[in-house]
């Protein structure tokens, strides 16, 4: 019972810094995808300039990372067969709503499938997934995945190799990273190109990341009612 709060106390204590990095963090990302959003508006739909590119890479990734050891992430350890950055398509399971913040982390900012209605319609957040050039889908409608199914055929099978490496969670959706895997949808399939397996896995689930996914909701919406206030 002690110890317990001692960690409270010490979490307590610590939110108000991990709250400050944290926004730091996001803002500096912001910024700079930003910029590279404005630079690209003439180009939908085609890859970015080797430059810009690297601008999202060299600033998403490890911002990404600092994001992460604000909610406790500390160590992120990598087993197995290294990222290939040749392959362009990753596959992974989908185990909490940390999975593409790590694998933006790791795989120095690729590009995502994801959902319409997920972080893409939040501020600050939709300014960077468009900069790391998502393939968004409404899964609700089927016109929306034929277009995603069509957009990842193109991006997969372009012979210059210009797009980010794409991650692709054919599960769908989220489990509590103790089940057996869900079905795979095979639209993360369709182009029939090679593709590298990644295995997410929480060493304690229990005990570190559940207060971590209530502190980093929380900070995130503290962090979003500041900036909504700030513009």
């Amino acid at each position: 019972m002690a110890s317990r709060v001692v960690t409270l106390a010490i979490g307590g204590a610590l939110f108000v810094p991990r709250l400050v990095v944290m926004t730091a963090a996001e803002v500096v990302a912001f910024v700079a995808c930003v910029v590279v959003g404005w630079v690209a508006r003439s180009r939908p739909g085609t890859p970015l300039s080797p430059m810009l590119r690297a601008v999202v890479r060299w600033t998403v990734a490890p911002l990404c990372r600092v994001l992460l050891f604000t909610v406790g992430f500390w160590r992120i350890k990598q087993t197995g067969r290294r990222r290939d950055p040749n392959v362009r398509l990753v596959v992974s399971n989908h185990a909490s709503i940390f999975d593409g913040f790590i694998l933006t982390a790791m795989c120095e900012a690729p590009s995502f499938l994801a959902r319409t209605e997920g972080l893409a319609r939040l501020p600050i957040y939709s300014d960077i997934l468009r900069a790391m050039q998502l393939v968004f889908v409404d899964r609700q409608n089927h016109q929306s995945r034929r277009q995603a199914a069509e957009e990842i055929t193109r991006r997969l099978r372009s012979p210059n190799a210009a797009f980010p490496q794409l991650v692709v969670f054919p599960e769908g959706t989220t489990n509590d990273g103790t089940a057996p895997l869900l079905p795979f949808r095979r639209g993360a399939f369709v182009a029939g190109v090679p593709c590298q397996p990644v295995v997410i896995r929480f060493v304690s689930l229990r005990p570190s990341v559940r207060p971590s996914v209530m502190m980093m909701m929380m900070m995130m919406m503290i962090m979003m009612m500041m900036m909504m206030m700030m513009m």
